[in-house]
């Protein structure tokens, strides 16, 4: 019988994907952070938001570059990466996840292999929220999205035409195209950075300057000095607790795969 891993389980094991990868990221000085929810959880809780089931990280994207490239020399036999060349896998961002446990999706299409995983997100130059390429960014990453649902996500004000139309060309033409776009405009050449699968977010580049040790769940990991800034453009008011109604995680269906 299946055993499926509670709460604090899941966090547990996701925590261990997160030691590998800073592991490398320290050893290469390689520039990462603790990023959206899991950065607010270290300066807020010391740790895992209580209600949340998911660990992200951030680099630039000439960092992210090499720390995928240094994976994937060195493949771990605990741990498996999942790139954009990855078969099966449609997201433009990295996914590190646990090989010994298993993700159970029920509404888009099923990834090989899929464990408990860390999302590792690039940040790439910007022209701001306003802009064309933003816009475009935003459509392509939609549509890829709704590429990968395996059946029509009621309920999220979505057109059914363009989810079939979405369906019948693929994912990996909108992720190809929307990958190609978002490193149009290099890091190092722009005064805003974001993560175009968070389009509505774009930050100065000089918050991701310098970095500190924060505490999350009893260890150090880095996290971008300017943290106050960072969390204030993400969650305004960031340490005032949400509503109750709004507290809620993923509903992530976990087993162990051994």
């Amino acid at each position: 019988m299946d055993k499926y891993l509670t709460l604090k389980e899941i966090q547990q094991r996701e925590k261990l994907v997160l030691d590998y990868i800073a592991d490398i990221c320290e050893k290469n000085n390689l520039r990462y952070t603790l990023a959206y929810g899991t950065l607010l959880g270290a300066i807020r809780h010391k740790g895992f938001i209580p209600w949340d089931d998911d660990i992200d990280i951030s680099l630039p994207r000439p960092d992210f570059d090499k720390l995928i490239e240094i994976m994937k020399r060195n493949p771990s036999d605990k741990f498996k990466l999942y790139t954009k060349d990855t078969p099966g896998y449609f997201y433009p961002y990295a996914k590190v996840s646990d090989c010994e446990t298993r993700i159970m999706e029920n509404y888009i299409e099923d990834i090989d292999g899929m464990g408990i995983w860390i999302d590792i997100f690039p940040f790439d130059g910007s022209k701001g929220e306003k802009s064309l390429h933003n816009k475009i960014c935003y459509l392509l990453h939609k549509c890829r999205a709704a590429s990968v649902h395996s059946t029509f996500p009621k309920g999220r004000g979505g057109n059914w035409f363009l989810w079939k139309i979405c369906r019948i060309i693929g994912y990996k033409f909108f992720l190809k195209a929307f990958v190609k776009l978002s490193r149009k405009y290099k890091y190092s050449e722009c005064d805003l950075v974001a993560s175009m699968t968070n389009h509505q977010y774009h930050f100065p580049k000089d918050i991701f300057e310098e970095y500190i040790d924060v505490d999350f769940e009893g260890s150090r990991y880095k996290a971008v000095k300017k943290y106050d800034e960072y969390l204030k453009i993400l969650f305004n008011d960031y340490m005032t607790l949400p509503p109750e109604n709004e507290r809620v995680d993923h509903n992530l269906k976990v087993i162990y795969n051994k």
